[in-house]
C-alpha cells in the first residue's frame, strides 16, 4: 500500500466482477483476503504494451494460468476446474503526485467462462428465437493479440463469427424459400382437386349426393326480400279463401266452392248450367 496516495481516497475496481475496494483500509483488506495469496502458482503475466501519460499508465497484459484454486477477484465462488486459461487484461492506472490514485482492470469474462467449462456457446435459452450459438470465443482471442504480427502470414482469426452468422442466415433464407414453395404447391394441388361429394343416407345405405348446379347467388338482403314476398303471397291467398267462404255462407244462391272446384277439374259448364 506504500505506492497509493495518503491524502486522498484510492480505489481499485476489477470491472468484470466488480471486485475491489475504496479507501486505503478497504484496499488493504481486499488485497490480503482476496488477491495476494489467491493467485495460482502457475499464473504468468506478460506485458504486451504500455502507454504512459502525464497522470495515467495503460498496460495490456497477457495472462495464463491453471485454474487449480479459487480466484475470488476473477471467479468468485467457482471451485477449481484444473483447466488452462489464457486471457488478455487491460489495466488503467491513474496517478496523483507520482502515486497510485485509481486502477481499473478489464478482461473478457465470457472467454474465461468458456475456457473453464461454465459457458457453452451452443446452449442458447429457448426463449431466444433465431440464435443457435452465443457470440463468444475462448482462448483464441488472447492468442490473437499475443501473436499479432501483421507483417507475418498467420492463421486468420478475424470475422469467424460474422462469416458463420451470414452463412446461417443464408441457409435460413433458403429453407424458408423451400417451405414457401412447398406450401404454394400444396395449395395449387388442393385447388385443382375436384370437390368431394356430400354423403346422404337413404334406407340405411350411404349414397353419394350429386352436387346441384350452381345458379346465381343471392345476397342476404335479396334472400330476405324473396322469403318475405312468398310469405305475403301465401297470407293473401289464405285471406282470399276465407273471404270467399264467408261470401258463400252469407249469400244463398251463390255457387258453392265445390262447384268451382268441379268446374276447375275439367267441366267447362258453369255451376248454373249444372
Amino acid at each position: 500500500m506504500a505506492g497509493y496516495v495518503k491524502h486522498k481516497t484510492p480505489t481499485v475496481t476489477y470491472i468484470s466482477t466488480l471486485s475491489g475496494a475504496i479507501g486505503a483500509q478497504a484496499l488493504r483488506k481486499f488485497y490480503e483476503h482476496h488477491f495476494v495469496g489467491k493467485l495460482p502458482p502457475s499464473m504468468h503475466l506478460r506485458l504486451l504494451s504500455r502507454t504512459t501519460g502525464v497522470d495515467r499508465v495503460v498496460d495490456e497484459l497477457y495472462a495464463v494460468f491453471e485454474h487449480t484454486q479459487e480466484l475470488p477477484w476473477m471467479l468468485p465462488g467457482v471451485p477449481p476446474t484444473n483447466r488452462r486459461v489464457e486471457i488478455v487484461l487491460v489495466s488503467i492506472v491513474s496517478m496523483r503526485a507520482g502515486q497510485l490514485y485509481s486502477e481499473h482492470v478489464y478482461w473478457d469474462q465470457a472467454s474465461v467462462l468458456v475456457q473453464i467449462g461454465l459457458l457453452d456457446p451452443k446452449l442458447v435459452p429457448k426463449t431466444v428465437q433465431g440464435v443457435d450459438r452465443l457470440p463468444v470465443v475462448g482462448r483464441e482471442a488472447a492468442r490473437r493479440i499475443l501473436n499479432e504480427d501483421p507483417e507475418v502470414e498467420q492463421e486468420d482469426y478475424h470475422n469467424r463469427l460474422i462469416r458463420r452468422a451470414r452463412a446461417r442466415a443464408k441457409r435460413d433464407r433458403s429453407s424458408r424459400s423451400s417451405q414457401l414453395l412447398e406450401e404454394s404447391t400444396a395449395e395449387v394441388r388442393s385447388e385443382a382437386e375436384p370437390p368431394s361429394l356430400p354423403i346422404r343416407k337413404a334406407k340405411g345405405k350411404s349414397v353419394m349426393q350429386e352436387p346441384r348446379p350452381e345458379g346465381p347467388q343471392r345476397t342476404a338482403t335479396e334472400t330476405t326480400e324473396y322469403e318475405e314476398s312468398h310469405e305475403q303471397a301465401a297470407e293473401d291467398y289464405h285471406h282470399k279463401e276465407e273471404d270467399e267462404g264467408a261470401a258463400t255462407e252469407t249469400e244463398p244462391g251463390s255457387p258453392s266452392k265445390a262447384a268451382y272446384v268441379q268446374d276447375f277439374d275439367g267441366d267447362k259448364d258453369s255451376p248454373a248450367q249444372q
